[in-house]
């Protein structure tokens, strides 16, 4: 059984030293990623964008807003692929 903690992460998934937030689950989920992907777009990005409260992780097809302070994975996206407009997902070509 995993549990939400209050800073929205999930007590019980730690993939080598990085927590996965509820959000960042159900999106791998959605997506069919696998945690060792994620963790290998982090440790070995191709390329790196710093955002608010951490930095974007690209590595071929996947994009991971990663916490570095926090060590939690927030959410993760389809690398030039995937935007919201007006709350509808919208997916275009890679």
């Amino acid at each position: 059984m995993l549990l939400r903690l209050l800073d929205g992460t999930v007590n019980g998934l730690v993939y080598r030293g990085h927590r996965f937030s509820a959000h960042a689950l159900e999106r791998m989920k959605e997506m069919g990623v696998w945690s060792y992907e994620v963790v290998d777009a982090i440790t070995r990005p191709e390329l790196r964008y710093p955002t608010y409260g951490g930095s974007i992780f690209v590595r071929g097809r996947l994009a991971i807003v990663y916490n570095e302070d926090r060590k939690v994975v927030v959410t993760i996206l389809w690398h030039q692929s995937e935007s919201r407009e007006e709350g509808m997902l919208n997916y275009g070509t890679a």
